[in-house]
């Protein structure tokens, strides 16, 4: 229930919002108080500096590669599919019970991250920093599309579902 509202209220912050990159600074910053967050679990905060890393590789990765006329639609649109892959594979994840159904949960995700990268950055230890470093159950490169990374989980999930 706690997920749900907190879901509905992004939505909303996100539909009231009238420059499109607020989107993603306002993932930003949610993903960034949670990180520092001290009185939040481990793992929550773990989760939350890959998104913050992620974002901020994203801004930069797309900067480099578009004029600023048309990045806004493009880091909104990104950052909320980010958004959203994260939250529907806490959903899953959460809903396993043994160690072998969330580590398969792990690599379909993080499959589905390598599949699509976005910027295609040869600097693979920056951009797998997080499925090489252990501890981590985000185990997802960073350079991702994650539209088409999402929509890829989301199709796998319904067929196994």
């Amino acid at each position: 229930m706690k997920k749900l509202i907190m879901t509905m209220a992004l939505c909303l912050t996100f539909a009231v919002s009238g420059n499109a990159q607020d989107v993603y600074k306002e993932i930003l910053r949610l993903s960034r108080e949670t990180a520092d967050d001290k009185s939040k679990d481990l793992q929550t905060r773990k989760i939350a500096t890959f998104k913050v890393d992620a974002l901020e590789y994203m801004l930069r990765a797309t900067s480099e590669m578009m004029p600023d006329s048309m990045m806004t639609d493009v880091i909104n649109q990104q950052a909320y599919s980010l958004y959203d892959f994260i939250s529907v594979f806490q959903t899953v994840y959460n809903y396993k019970s043994t160690a072998k159904e969330k580590q398969e949960v792990i690599e379909l995700f993080k499959d589905a991250s390598l599949r699509y990268p976005r910027f295609n950055d040869p600097d693979t230890d920056l951009t797998r920093i997080y499925i090489n470093t252990a501890g981590y159950i985000t185990r997802f490169s960073i350079d991702t599309d994650w539209s088409l990374a999402l929509t890829d989980v989301k199709k796998t999930l319904k067929k196994t579902l």
